[in-house]
C-alpha cells in the first residue's frame, strides 16, 4: 500500500504531492524509531517517545509550512530551520534522562518547539500584514 502510494506520488509531480511526501517520509522515521527499539535494548521507552514527539512536530510544522500561502523563500528557509532544529530536537531526546523528574533536556525540547511555532506564526503573520 505505501509502495503503492510512492509510485503515485513520484509518478504525479505537483504541490500536492510534495505534501504527501512530507507526510509519508515523516511516518517511516517514526516507524524506523519505533522499529529501533525493539532492536536495541539499552534504548529506554520514555526516549523512544521523545523522539517520536520530535519527529511528529517537526512533521506537522512542515505540513502547516507546505500548505502555507507565503513567499517560497521563506518555506524553504523555514524548512531548514525546522530540518536543523529537528536534529537538535533528536539528538536532546536521546541524551535526555529516562523521567521526566528535574528533566531539563525535556524542556530544552519544549523550548525549541515552541519556538518553532512562533516562527511559523510570526512569518504568516507577516504575510497577511506586509
Amino acid at each position: 500500500m505505501v509502495l503503492n502510494f510512492a509510485r503515485s506520488v513520484v509518478k504525479n509531480r505537483g504541490r500536492n504531492n510534495m505534501k504527501k511526501l512530507i507526510l509519508i517520509s515523516f511516518i517511516c522515521l517514526i516507524f524506523l524509531n519505533v522499529v529501533s527499539k525493539f532492536i536495541f535494548t539499552n534504548y529506554e521507552l520514555f526516549n523512544m517517545m521523545l523522539v517520536n514527539f520530535s519527529i511528529l512536530s517537526s512533521g506537522i510544522l512542515l505540513y502547516c509550512l507546505s500548505v502555507c500561502q507565503i513567499n517560497d523563500a521563506y518555506k524553504i528557509g523555514l524548512s531548514f530551520i525546522f530540518l536543523f532544529l529537528l536534529l537538535v530536537k533528536f539528538i536532546i531526546s536521546l541524551l535526555s534522562p529516562s523521567t521526566i523528574e528535574n528533566n531539563y533536556y525535556f524542556i530544552g525540547l519544549l523550548v525549541f518547539v515552541i519556538f518553532e511555532v512562533i516562527f511559523l506564526l510570526i512569518v504568516r503573520y507577516m504575510r497577511k500584514h506586509a
